[in-house]
């Protein structure tokens, strides 16, 4: 088992990079300026093409100076943002890391300071915390979130730990034992999984905070994913209703979806993502009513709590360890908010 250099516990740190290497190199890039002593990163290569799953792993090569034991793992399909970081977590247990989880999305860049401030946060009752997010030009976007039912309102606080009523998916720690026997439900793939995450963390007893002191930089989205972002939030947000019906009411869940279709109406300027968006929100109505979950397009799970199904891709791969630590198994958040 490995020992840190230092008295601090380790953190890991999962990166579930998809078919865009140079938002991972600027990641790697940031994440290797941390002041926090003890990190372990692990970056899940999840399904992408051939040349920039390539391109991933010369990005994972040329960081080692930053990180000599950062670790590969190469998944044979999209999993989505929950099964590629599940991947990662059940990973870190079957090697035996010990540890905290740091879940970060490529798209993030972290200050020096942010995860040693955000670890400062999690002891005691507090289960999950997640922290100041900027824009690439310096504007304060929000630092913890309020949830009424379906409406997500993202806020800014002038204290340094704030309680926050869900996580932010793009960056947040969460303690080890809350990511077992598994993290995220997959049959989310995509969008409302922190949401489903934090309240079951919280029904526990456990806190979910903001250490507001600590700031990432997220990057812009690209317009080409707003169907996508369109399915995943009308699909999975008949989930929420099934598993909160007290909590997440049929008449929010009307006035959400309405919301969604507000949102495609914005989009006529650009008639094939208008065309897309459509489609995208009503297949997510569709499969939402059949409780059909996965990733789009597929014969889905069901919807579920259950154990993930990499389990089984996990246990039946042949593990290649290489001289630098790289293991290779063959086999991204939030939701847009009303």
């Amino acid at each position: 088992m490995e020992t840190p250099k230092t008295s601090r516990k380790w953190l890991n740190v999962l990166v579930v990079h998809w078919e865009d290497s140079r938002a991972l190199s600027r990641c790697l890039d940031h994440l290797g300026m941390s002041d926090y002593p003890a990190l372990r990163v692990i970056v899940v290569e999840n399904g992408s093409l051939p040349h920039t799953r390539h391109e991933a792993e010369e990005t994972v090569g040329q960081h080692r100076h930053y990180f000599p034991d950062i670790r590969f793992l190469q998944l044979t399909e999209n999993h989505g943002y929950a099964g590629g970081n599940n991947a990662a977590a059940l990973y870190l247990d079957r090697e035996g890391f010990e540890g905290d989880i740091c879940i970060l999305n490529p798209d993030v860049c972290v200050q020096p300071s942010t995860l040693s401030v955000m670890m400062g946060a999690l002891h005691g009752d507090v289960g999950l915390v997640m922290c100041r997010a900027l824009s690439e030009q310096g504007k304060v976007l929000y630092d913890h979130i309020r949830l009424n039912g379906y409406s997500q309102s993202f806020r800014k606080s002038s204290r340094e730990i704030e309680e926050t009523d869900c996580i932010q998916g793009a960056c947040f720690l969460i303690r080890r034992d809350l990511a077992r026997p598994w993290l995220f439900d997959e049959s989310f793939f995509l969008y409302w999984e922190e949401v489903d995450l934090s309240l079951r963390v919280k029904a526990t007893g456990l806190r979910a905070v903001s250490a507001t002191a600590a700031e990432i930089v997220r990057s812009r989205n690209s317009p080409a994913r707003l169907p996508n972002a369109i399915y995943y939030s009308a699909r999975n947000a008949f989930f929420m209703q099934h598993r909160r019906p007290d909590y997440f009411s049929q008449a929010g869940l009307l006035f959400y979806l309405a919301h969604l279709g507000s949102l495609t109406i914005k989009l006529a300027l650009k008639p094939s993502l208008f065309v897309a968006g459509w489609k995208a929100l009503a297949d997510g109505i569709r499969d939402g009513q059949h409780n059909t979950g996965g990733k789009r397009g597929q014969l889905g799970m069901a919807a579920r709590n259950d154990t993930p199904m990499l389990w089984s891709e996990l246990h039946s791969l042949d593990q290649e360890d290489s001289g630098h630590g790289q293991a290779h198994s063959s086999g991204s958040t939030g939701a847009l908010s009303a």
